[in-house]
């Protein structure tokens, strides 16, 4: 036991909120960071669901999963799936045939 007194959570929050503001890092980074982050580097090395799980104190695995970040990476070969047809025109016409200007995609001149 480090004190006699135990952390009070909005405490260690803010501790983690300063620490991290300090180390330049953007964003809102909480206590539940460091959660996810144990569970993922754990599943990564070949961890066990259940067994993360049980060092989580989940009652269900679902819960747990919700902690875990190693399908987040996005692999090369999944971006090159992206398939972009050239044919497709880049934006909206901005004018129908008869050249009337268009409003919402409906020409006010012929109502097509």
């Amino acid at each position: 036991m480090l004190t006699e007194r135990p952390m009070h959570r909005v405490d260690a929050y803010e501790m983690v909120r300063r620490r991290t503001a300090e180390a330049g890092l953007k964003g809102k980074l909480g206590c539940h960071v460091f959660r996810a982050t144990g569970i993922t580097a754990y599943l990564e090395a070949g961890g066990t669901l259940e067994n993360a799980q049980a060092m989580a104190a989940h009652e269900s695995p679902r819960t747990t999963k919700l902690y875990d970040r190693t399908g987040d990476e996005i692999t090369r070969d999944e971006v090159e799936r992206i398939n972009i047809q050239s044919e497709l025109p880049l934006a909206p016409p901005t004018r129908c045939e008869g050249s009337a200007p268009l409003l919402s995609s409906i020409c006010m001149r012929c109502e097509a």
